[in-house]
């Protein structure tokens, strides 16, 4: 599947109005009547990123970063130095910028592709009968093949690189840095532990996040080749496919009951995945029809020479060829995110460990035995699907029913057989939550217990969820600019006020970080879960 690349010269060359599906206008009109980034991108099976990008140009939605990153662009700053300027990444830079003219566009899709993806919406449309039913959350659990659960026990480090730790220490409780030391169920998903992760820190699942690795992980383990990251795809990262419609498929937070109770309700196990995106087949056919759609890829130039030089090219290469740089030059979405599904023991050993990489070449071979052995049972259940579909004689009604049972019985049976338990090749990873803040957390494992070591994790295993053992820092809260922008609203709430940020009294400071959830109080690391 084909997707669009952030800034190529081809994309600079299509009118806005050409987007696919009038995915342009659809996302001005749908944001229009629900007023929410999140919904209109949940809706229309997108990226909040590029709906937020499309009202930016549209002048429908600005952030007080937003408005500071147009006002230095206007001064001609590059983005490396306004992102040193707002204290925040050049990735969190870049996604505040507004499409120029012309710049967005969808390549047309190959017909594999939109067969692939009509038979994906197909399993969608069946997945939402099948969320939330304790029959298909039971078999769907990841279990480590009837091998006894257990405890890990991992650091989360809030990353502090753009604070003031003097403002920190004063006023917001800190000794070394912010910190969650937390120990939790091997089996936690990284989907239930992105829930623990909020509800530690103080945030309310306001905003987007996603796991990775970190870059010298992701070079090596990948070898910085294409081929070999398209081989883990379904494996460890997700396919960059902006119209992962399933994407929130638990996210059901309805406000009858408050956001720490539905929080601990995610975090709380059994943990298992309920999406069809992240599962091992779906991800790798997604990344084979990729790799047969394009014998070269056309890699634009990196984002900063393209503001500096709005002539500048970039270059053709050949798939077999093409770098993990390359690749992430032609997507838009990141193509290092790590797929959810995986367990915290299928992607992290202790400190220390080291990734046995011909043991993971073993495991990428079983995957590809997997797909030519299964592939004949999807070519069969899709051509079942068309036959009832064509079926003049039926109703569409029964038409729907047939179909559902087909992939009840025929598919389901195939993800299963193909979601072989991955190995853990890295002691860290990193934790990204709202990528206009760019709050960051870095997780390392530091031990992992059996059940029966101590009364903590004889307690993770019985309430089947974690425990945090130590906490250094009062939580933060949304949406106050990252940690820079925290540390002036500790400054402001007690009479400091900013120049910077729109903290200008402590009155004013304290009622607004309340409505967030935050209380300034400093949470029993026991009572934190």
């Amino acid at each position: 599947m084909i997707i669009d690349k952030w800034y190529s010269d081809v994309e600079r060359r299509v009118d806005t109005n050409r987007m696919a599906s009038d995915l342009y206008n659809k996302i001005v009109d749908s944001y229009l009547k629900t007023g929410s980034i999140k919904t209109t991108a949940q809706n229309l099976g997108t990226y909040p990123i590029k709906v937020r990008r499309v009202l930016l140009t549209e002048g429908l939605w600005s952030s007080k970063t937003s408005k500071a990153i147009a006002e230095l662009l206007d001064e001609g700053k590059t983005v490396a130095e306004i992102a040193d300027i707002l204290c925040v990444t050049e990735k969190a830079v870049q996604s505040l910028i507004p499409y120029t003219k012309g710049e967005y566009n969808l390549k047309e899709k190959s017909k594999d592709a939109i067969r692939s993806e009509e038979y994906r919406d197909r399993m969608v449309l069946t997945l939402d009968r099948q969320v939330g039913h304790t029959e298909r959350s039971t078999k769907l659990k990841i279990i480590k093949n009837g091998q006894e659960i257990k405890v890990m026990k991992l650091m989360l480090e809030l990353n502090t690189k753009y604070a003031n730790m003097d403002i920190l220490k004063k006023y917001g409780r800190v000794k070394n840095g912010i910190t969650r030391e937390v120990l939790v169920p091997s089996d936690i998903t990284l989907h239930a532990l992105n829930y623990a992760i909020q509800k530690a820190f103080g945030w309310q699942n306001s905003h987007l996040h996603c796991f990775k690795l970190h870059d010298d992980v992701f070079d090596s383990v990948t070898e910085k080749s294409l081929i070999k990251w398209a081989d883990m795809c379904g494996l460890y990262f997700r396919f960059p496919n902006e119209e992962r419609k399933d994407e929130f498929w638990d996210d059901d937070y309805q406000g009858n009951v408050s956001i720490k109770t539905w929080l601990k309700q995610k975090y709380t196990g059994p943990y298992f995945y309920g999406g069809i995106t992240e599962n091992v087949y779906t991800s790798s056919m997604e990344a084979l029809t990729f790799i047969r759609s394009n014998e070269k890829l056309e890699v634009a130039p990196p984002f900063a020479e393209y503001l500096k030089n709005k002539d500048a090219k970039g270059h053709v290469v050949d798939i077999d060829k093409a770098t993990t740089d390359d690749l992430k030059s032609y997507f838009m979405p990141p193509v290092d995110e790590l797929i959810e599904r995986l367990t915290v023991s299928e992607i992290l050993f202790p400190e220390g460990g080291k990734v046995n990489m011909s043991d993971l070449d073993k495991l990428i071979k079983r995957k590809k035995e997997l797909l030519v052995e299964v592939f004949p049972e999807y070519i069969e259940t899709i051509g079942k699907v068309n036959d009832i579909k064509e079926n003049k004689k039926l109703s569409e009604y029964k038409k729907e029913a047939l179909i559902w049972q087909l992939i009840n019985e025929g598919f389901y049976p195939l993800i299963d057989k193909c979601n072989i338990q991955s190995i853990p090749v890295t002691d860290k990873i990193k934790y990204e939550y709202d990528f206009g803040d760019n709050w960051e957390v870095n997780i390392t494992c530091q031990g992992i217990y059996d059940q029966s070591e101590n009364e903590d994790t004889q307690s993770v295993i019985s309430e089947y969820k974690p425990l945090c053992t130590a906490i250094d820092g009062l939580p933060v809260c949304d949406d106050t600019g990252g940690i820079h922008g925290y540390t002036e609203m500790l400054n402001s709430i007690h009479g400091i006020p900013s120049d910077t940020y729109e903290y200008k009294d402590a009155d004013g400071s304290r009622v607004w970080a309340r409505s967030m959830g935050w209380t300034g109080r400093m949470p029993s690391p026991g009572k934190l879960f």
